[in-house]
């Protein structure tokens, strides 16, 4: 039988993890957005003001949308002309990703390992967008905060636990258990667990909150249980497959994620191998592009 957490245990749990590590709060420039997207009739120029006020994070939004894997024919030179040409919702979604790695960067002892995180983390990101817009199974903003959020955890948990470095390579490579499991075992808390707080707190919608907390059970994703929403399994898939396509592009081993997770990635998407290597070079191209 397919285990189903309970998820106000699990969010009271994770909450109390979380303050202990000092995660902060939702940014005060996002509590505003937010404020101003919740009206009626949003204030286009309200928005641009306040996302402009930021000039570093006005740069990354700008650099994002620009990037090849956006597909746009011209380049967006100002923050105006992307919310026009892409919407509120858009730009919304990626300086949420764009301020959650601030605030965990901003916290970390790690360094250069922490850049590669968010490198890695930037890429599958961009890559779920662009088949998010492909295999038209969810939106490409939320494809890509997804693609961002899915692993906060992990550099909360290795601020908090001198040895999750060690416990981590070994759920890589664990084919018998689920990934969290054996974060459980050493820490009674896992990665998706953190995650599904944090997201929880700033405010992201509850199916993305249960895909950050399921995304490495592939048992209870592929089974007939309703308890995680279909869109929460959309953008799972989504992300999956878009790791897959990085590894295929990078050269890089095969993670035993893939094995888990490839029928039901496949099934949702509704691809087979041939469909899906086709996809992958398509994709792959675009990454040779930037």
């Amino acid at each position: 039988m397919v285990q189903q957490p309970d998820l106000t245990l699990l969010s009271r749990e994770a909450v109390r993890a979380i303050r202990c590590m000092g995660i902060p709060s939702k940014p005060d420039i996002l509590i505003k957005l937010t404020r101003e997207l919740d009206n009626d009739n949003p204030n286009y120029i309200v928005i641009g003001k306040l996302v402009e006020s930021d000039v570093a994070l006005s740069a990354a939004i700008l650099k994002t949308v620009n990037s090849a894997l956006y597909g746009l024919r011209r380049k967006i030179p100002s923050i105006n002309q992307a919310m026009t040409m892409l919407g509120l919702r858009t730009v919304a979604q990626i300086l949420t990703g764009l301020l959650l790695q601030q605030a965990l960067t901003a916290m970390s002892k790690e360094g250069p390992s922490m850049d590669k995180f968010w490198d890695n983390s930037a890429t599958i990101a961009s890559i779920s967008a662009l088949l998010a817009q492909k295999l038209r199974i969810c939106p490409a903003d939320e494809a890509y905060t997804f693609g961002l959020f899915q692993d906060c955890g992990i550099p909360l948990m290795m601020g908090c636990h001198t040895d999750y470095q060690k416990i981590l390579t070994v759920a890589n490579v664990s084919m018998d258990k689920i990934f969290t499991e054996v974060e459980d075992e050493s820490f009674t808390l896992n990665h998706s667990a953190v995650g599904f707080a944090l997201a929880d707190s700033w405010g992201l919608p509850e199916y993305m909150s249960q895909a950050i907390l399921h995304h490495h059970n592939f048992q209870l994703l592929a089974s007939d249980s309703t308890c995680v929403p279909a869109q929460s399994k959309q953008l799972i898939c989504v992300t999956l497959l878009a790791e897959r396509v990085l590894q295929l592009h990078t050269k890089r081993a095969q993670t035993v994620e893939w094995p888990k997770g490839q029928e039901f990635a496949f099934r949702m998407a509704n691809l087979d191998e041939g469909k899906f290597e086709a996809l992958a070079s398509e994709v792959s191209e675009v990454l040779g592009a930037e």
